[in-house]
């Protein structure tokens, strides 16, 4: 199966940083994203926003599209437009992310509808983080809810980076 991973974005809730390349245990984002995803035919999703991600794609050689990075359900859109289905979608700013997303594709596979979005419980609601298994041409949307785990932690804020980083620490101290 192919795997895009969203990664064109332009960090502006963290000032403008390009996520991918963030310093997450000591790699950066990206190559903690596409680790658990080995098994799939993986294609970054990249803007003119993320300049850094693009040479880092190049130098480790995966396959990149280029899309607008102006807003994330426009560029979905496009890429839904062009690539074969089925594939999964991740956004790159999942650094903890493991067996829950082969969980998510697992049950998602199982399930009758074009589109399949992950949902997280997070602050007594339901919120979407960028996973989604869009598997024909429909419209039909079936929600797939999990609880809020490290996994499924993202990083969109400066405390979800101060988090993620206190996090390695936090595992690295244990490991000692």
């Amino acid at each position: 199966m192919i795997a895009v991973v969203m990664a064109g974005g332009r960090g502006s809730r963290l000032g403008g940083a390009e996520k991918a390349m963030l310093d997450i245990c000591g790699s950066p984002l990206i190559e903690r994203v596409i680790k658990p995803l080995s098994n799939h035919k993986i294609i970054i999703a990249v803007s003119p926003n993320a300049p850094n991600t693009i040479r880092w794609c190049m130098k480790h050689e995966l396959d990149t599209v280029m899309t607008s990075g102006g807003d994330y359900s426009l560029d979905l859109g496009v890429l839904m437009r062009i690539i074969r289905k089925p594939f999964l979608v991740m956004p790159v700013d999942l650094p903890f992310i493991y067996e829950a997303v082969l969980k998510f594709e697992e049950r998602a596979m199982r399930l009758d509808a074009s589109i399949i979005t992950l949902l997280v419980h997070r602050n007594g609601g339901e919120e979407p983080i960028g996973i989604s298994l869009i598997k024909g041409e429909g419209t039909d949307w079936i929600n797939i809810v999990m609880d809020e785990s490290i996994e499924l932690m993202d990083i969109d804020y400066p405390s979800d980076l101060e988090r993620a980083v206190n996090k390695c620490k936090s595992d690295w101290k244990r490991e000692k």
